[in-house]
């Protein structure tokens, strides 16, 4: 097996994180949240959505956008959800 083939079978056996959040569930129950680990891919999504003077309340935002999916690995958020998150 080459380098980079032990590379990403290592990174595709990480678990996920999964947060439950009662605040944000519904009727079925609390919203769970799965965080993956972080990408490469992302850590440059983030960069380019982010403005040159971001906040750290913005960062926060975009982490949220670009992390938080559901089981299935869909994100829940879009950056259209920015600025309702930081407020």
């Amino acid at each position: 097996m080459s380098i980079i083939d032990r590379a990403t079978a290592h990174y595709a056996k990480q678990e996920r994180l999964i947060i439950s959040v009662p605040e944000w569930g519904d009727e079925s129950g609390a919203l769970e949240i799965h965080v993956f680990p972080m990408t490469m891919a992302e850590v440059n999504l983030m960069q380019k959505v982010a403005s040159k003077k971001a906040s750290n309340i913005e960062q926060a935002a975009n982490v949220i956008i670009v992390k938080a999916k559901d089981k299935d690995g869909n994100r829940l958020f879009t950056l259209n959800d920015r600025d309702k998150l930081m407020q």
